[in-house]
């Protein structure tokens, strides 16, 4: 289902766990529309509700979705590609599924909160928060990145609720938080967050772990001898 009149394109997942969220799933397809800077869009969005829709993109830089501006709530959709949130936009992503980015699955440069989410099996790391940007994270499975977590501005582990939030399997670290000139890389687990973040660094680099704070980037509401700093 799609409101306001968005374009939209897509494809079904093979993987067992999802095949239910598919089943229902439109399918669609629409060609590359523009780019955004460096990321190629597929579907562009502004104040808009998603819901029920599978997202393949076909752009060389690999974006599925572009919330640009306004706010917009995206449901119950299957999407081979990246979703990225410009600076001052707002995004509720909910029972969702990302997968295959070449960069991340989840670009932040405004404010996001995602819910109940799946991102998974990708080069680049599973949501990227740009110093702009500002996420809540809930319930919600990060598996088989570069980075599951990788904070340049603030990130909230909400309370889990109906799961807890999981990091495992990421080939770096499973939450990264750096500190620059331009943004604080905070991670913030609240109490009650559950969040399961392990077996991560499948490398075996030594910058690299479950949860790392780089230059000065904090990690709060985590044990202090589970945190490697550098």
């Amino acid at each position: 289902m799609l409101r306001q009149g968005v374009s939209k394109s897509g494809s079904t997942s093979s993987k067992p766990e999802q095949q239910a969220r598919a089943a229902a799933v439109p399918l669609v397809e629409v060609p590359v529309a523009a780019h955004v800077g460096a990321v190629g869009q597929a579907t562009h969005v502004e104040g808009v509700v998603i819901e029920k829709v599978a997202v393949r993109c076909f752009a060389e830089h690999n974006a599925a979705m572009d919330v640009a501006a306004g706010s917009a709530t995206v449901k119950d959709c299957d999407m081979n590609g990246q979703v990225v949130v410009g600076e001052g936009a707002k995004l509720l992503l909910q029972k969702c599924t990302v997968r295959n980015c070449l960069s991340c699955a989840v670009g932040v440069h405004g404010t996001a909160d995602i819910q109940n989410c799946i991102i998974e099996d990708g080069p680049g790391n599973g949501i990227l928060v740009k110093p702009t940007g500002e996420i809540t994270v809930t319930g919600t499975t990060m598996r088989r990145c570069k980075t599951g977590l990788f904070v340049l501005g603030k990130a909230t582990i909400g309370k889990a609720t109906i799961r807890s939030c999981s990091i495992t399997g990421c080939t770096q670290s499973g939450a990264f938080a750096w500190k620059t000139e331009s943004g604080p890389g905070e991670v913030t687990a609240e109490e009650g967050a559950d969040l399961v973040c392990s077996g991560n660094n499948t490398s075996d680099h030594e910058w690299h772990g479950d949860f790392v704070a780089a230059e000065g980037g904090t990690i709060k509401g985590v044990a202090e001898e589970k945190i490697k700093s550098i």
